[in-house]
């Protein structure tokens, strides 16, 4: 199912993009903003939306290679 394959690399740059895109908006407490925008999250929850992304990423690549 090679839907699974370009469903997972949309999910991988999304998650690249959240990396790359994160930008320290306050210091004390430490908040995060995606280029800037959007709403300020603490660091704890920003890492643990990059890592739910990533997972869902690395889920269709298994799913993918499972079927193949």
């Amino acid at each position: 199912m090679w839907q699974y394959f370009v469903i997972g690399h949309g999910w991988l740059l999304i998650s690249l993009l959240l990396i790359i895109g994160k930008q320290i908006m306050r210091t004390q407490p430490t908040m995060y903003a995606f280029f800037g925008i959007g709403t300020w999250l603490y660091s704890g929850m920003y890492n643990v939306l990059v890592l739910a992304v990533f997972a869902v990423a690395v889920w269709c690549f298994y799913l993918y290679f499972k079927r193949k």
